[in-house]
Parts: C-alpha cells; sequence; structure tokens
C-alpha cells in the first residue's frame, strides 16, 4: 500500500508540473526573518551552511532566493551591512580603524578598507576626516 501511495504522489507531482504548475520560492517571511537576523548579527562569523540551516533552506536555493528577495547576493547584502556599521563608528567615535574593521565583523583590515573603497569612495581614514570637518556632509554608497 506504501509503494502505491509513493507511485500516486509522483504522478501527481509530474501532472502538476506538466501543467505548468511552479512551486513558489522560499517563504519570504523565512527571507526577511534571515535578513533582519543578519543586520542585527552582522559582526558575528557567518557561515553559508549555518544561514542556510537557519532558513531551512540548501545552501544553492538560499543563494537564490536571497538574490530574488533583496536583489543583492547574500554576502554582498552582509559585507555592505559591515561596511554601514563601520560608516557609523567612524562618525561617532575616535577608535582605530582596525578596531572598527574588527568590530564590524571584518577579519582583516585590508579586505575591510579594499571594500571600504569599493562601496564608498573613499578610504576610512579619509570618510572620517570629511565627517569630522562636515557634520552636514554624508558619504553614500556609489
Amino acid at each position: 500500500m506504501r509503494l502505491y501511495w509513493k507511485l500516486f504522489l509522483l504522478q501527481c507531482c509530474r501532472h502538476a508540473l506538466r501543467s505548468g504548475f511552479v512551486p513558489p520560492p522560499a517563504a519570504p517571511h523565512r527571507l526577511e526573518q534571515l535578513r533582519q537576523y543578519l543586520d542585527h548579527a552582522y559582526a558575528e562569523p557567518l557561515t553559508l551552511d549555518a544561514l542556510a540551516q537557519r532558513a531551512r533552506l540548501s545552501c544553492t536555493s538560499l543563494c537564490r532566493a536571497f538574490k530574488a528577495y533583496t536583489g543583492k547576493r547574500l554576502f554582498d547584502y552582509l559585507i555592505e551591512r559591515r561596511i554601514q556599521a563601520a560608516m557609523i563608528a567612524l562618525r561617532g567615535t575616535d577608535e582605530k580603524v582596525v578596531t572598527i574593521a574588527l568590530n564590524s565583523g571584518f577579519r582583516d583590515l585590508a579586505y575591510f578598507n579594499r571594500k571600504f573603497k569599493q562601496l564608498v569612495g573613499v578610504t576610512p581614514t579619509a570618510y572620517r576626516e570629511v565627517q569630522s570637518s562636515t557634520d552636514h556632509t554624508r558619504v553614500c554608497f556609489r
């Protein structure tokens, strides 16, 4: 009986696919929860496997679904969030750039500097100098 049930379910699935049924993408609420988690835990060391488990998706499915949901690749989103946190710290504190980079979730100062300049257009030190000289000027992502 169990085998007949499996056969029946397989035939139903095949018929649905032939009829044009497209399974829905990963539930948006799961992706929104993951996005909120990334906004909160950006400074932690995060892996794709751990994030996929959290979203209850495979790694490949998570990457595709997150890109469709946000328009950004998962780790690009995470890097931008880390850079945003660093920008706030650079404007509001006198901590060393290396300390801000580490507190923002980066483990490599050179990588932090490269990504910061790529996204903001200036180095972290130059950003701090511009922000301290003019409070009303804000440098945004390119």
